[in-house]
């Protein structure tokens, strides 16, 4: 690498160093929606829908080389790593990864400055002061970054639902314990059996009061435990078209089904990418729904599908903080943004989005009561926030052009592709201008498997709450 002077090349060097997950300090890395790093939150949740009750979880190893190129993969790009079992079947090599990462941190995540701490609060005590010894952990907890923290939280949840499929995986408190303990407190650097046991004994502690010490309230595990049904559900969906695979060739995959995004009170509602990963889309998916059916973008938006990426036009507009409504603003997409003016050659912006920074849901909030029928929203996350930008309009025809246009733009490759497999097959990817099919993808995929996909208006529903 090359600078124009010492300084620029070592910020050059120190942000693409910072953009890998091996060895980095975890204070340096990327989060997800979870405010952990991403390679955490993904291998977690490949975890949690794969492989809860495989036998051996976290003791068996994985094949060296699918840990290799998952290194890799995450070094490159963690924010857009995705992790299915089509791409990757080996669950032991994921679950190796996440352990493969949290050794390597420079700093084990329970801190070498509160090492001993724990060490030394983990020592039996007698009944009358084991509230005592609860209290001084839950302050040591306290003590961490929030990355820690929050990293620690993600992870104990995790083993925990783990534990809990123990009749089947074997995982038991013990097991998870021995193998957890030094990896967090120490990287497994310890070699003193004396106080690898106390390592030992520290986890448990946590893994057995996680409840009261990460203040986790029963409709937190409500939630975690309707999203295994979920999942269970999409599961036995995948087997039933293995089934019907059998009975001749369907081209799907186990991520290939529409799922979409939908609010309880109103009408929005969006079609997931298949790059989303759906288990982190629910752990913060508030009062909305994941509802499985048919694709409904694909009879309204093939119509508008274009190599154009642009589009201007007049939109009635407001904001989330907003009790009202810009009426007939000029709305100008192109070059990867949507830009809104009080008129059309005003100079002065009102408002420009960044369109990679969105995600679109077809339809409004109610309680905006817009001036109009028809109308998208766009949802754009600030910091650790999301806002939203409402449209409308009486014309349907023009709101499906936006939408056509916003979608091609923040989705240039295809809403729904084949993701480039580790290992090394070839990747398959539909653009709009390539297939007249491309809109309704998912929709084909459904009706090569029933004749009278139409009959099946929903096929299940995940409610969260």
């Amino acid at each position: 690498m090359k600078g124009f002077i010492l300084e620029d090349a070592k910020s050059w060097e120190t942000a693409i160093r910072n953009k890998q997950v091996m060895n980095v300090n975890i204070e340096l890395q990327e989060c997800g929606t979870n405010k952990v790093p991403y390679i955490i939150e993904k291998c977690i949740t490949y975890i949690q829908l794969h492989a809860l009750k495989t036998e051996g979880i976290y003791r068996l190893s994985g094949s060296i080389s699918v840990v290799k190129r998952l290194t890799l993969m995450f070094n490159q790009d963690a924010a857009n790593v995705r992790l299915s079992f089509d791409e990757c079947s080996d669950v032991h090599a994921v679950a190796s990864l996440l352990k493969q990462y949290l050794r390597q941190l420079p700093e084990p995540l329970l801190t070498n400055e509160l090492y001993n701490d724990f060490i030394s609060n983990s020592y039996e005590v007698s009944d009358e002061a084991h509230n005592d010894k609860m209290y001084r952990y839950q302050d040591l907890l306290q003590m961490l970054p929030d990355i820690n923290y929050n990293s620690l939280r993600y992870i104990i949840l995790h083993l925990n639902q783990i534990i809990k499929e123990a009749d089947k995986n074997k995982m038991t408190l013990r097991n998870i314990s021995l193998l957890f303990g030094p990896i967090l407190l120490s990287k497994g650097n310890t070699v003193d059996q004396a106080l690898l046991n106390q390592e030992y004994s520290v986890l448990s502690d946590i893994l057995t009061y996680f409840q009261w010490l990460f203040n986790v309230d029963d409709n937190e595990l409500k939630v975690l435990e309707n999203m295994q049904d979920g999942f269970k559900k999409l599961q036995e969906a995948q087997e039933e078209n293995d089934r019907l695979k059998a009975q001749g060739p369907v081209n799907i995959s186990s991520m290939q089904v529409p799922i979409h995004v939908e609010s309880n009170e109103d009408q929005m509602k969006r079609l997931i990418h298949s790059k989303e990963d759906v288990l982190t889309l629910a752990m913060n998916i508030g009062d909305k729904k994941l509802v499985v059916k048919e694709n409904y973008v694909v009879a309204k938006l093939s119509q508008f599908r274009s190599t154009s990426l642009g589009l201007q036009g007049y939109l009635h507009y407001s904001k989330n903080d907003s009790k009202t409504w810009k009426k007939n603003m000029f709305v100008d997409v192109k070059n990867g943004n949507v830009k809104v003016f009080s008129k059309k050659g005003s100079s002065k912006e009102d408002e420009n989005i960044a369109i990679h920074e969105t995600m679109l849901y077809m339809g409004l909030e109610l309680k905006k009561k817009p001036p109009a029928k028809y109308g998208f929203s766009l949802l754009i996350k600030d910091n650790e926030k999301f806002e939203t930008r409402y449209f409308s309009t009486d014309n349907e025809v023009e709101v499906d052009m936006f939408v056509a246009t916003i979608l091609s733009i923040r989705y240039p490759t295809g809403l729904w592709t084949q993701i480039n497999s580790i290992e090394g097959e070839n990747e398959e990817t539909v653009t709009l201008a390539e297939s007249e099919n491309h809109w309704g993808r998912q929709s084909i995929a459904f009706s090569e498997i029933t004749s009278k996909v139409q009959d099946i208006p929903e096929l299940f529903i995940f409610e969260l709450f």
